[in-house]
């Protein structure tokens, strides 16, 4: 969970004042701010706080090993976003 939460720290720095292409996370101007900020972290939270439910009832290994690969598999998709988008030129 800790190198998701970095990753997202790191994309969410990579994206902020740049326009943002999903219209979920764009402010009025089309750009990722605090706005699209919370709105990531609050899925961050939420998907962490299904992970403590669901292996709160069930401690086996097997769950753990499943859930490390998602999140290891979702640390991959936004550490590789968060690179992307250093190379893309920040607002002047």
């Amino acid at each position: 969970m800790a190198s998701l939460v970095t990753a997202n720290l790191l994309d969410s720095h990579s994206s902020w004042g740049k326009r943002e292409l999903n219209p979920h996370l764009a402010n009025q101007q089309g750009k990722f701010g605090a706005q699209g900020m919370l709105i990531k972290f609050g899925m961050q939270g939420a998907l962490m706080g299904m992970e403590y439910l669901v292996t709160r009832g069930h401690p086996t290994g097997k769950i753990y090993r499943r859930l490390a690969f998602i999140n290891f598999g979702a640390t991959g998709v936004v550490a590789g976003t968060a690179v992307h988008n250093y190379g893309i030129p920040g607002p002047r």
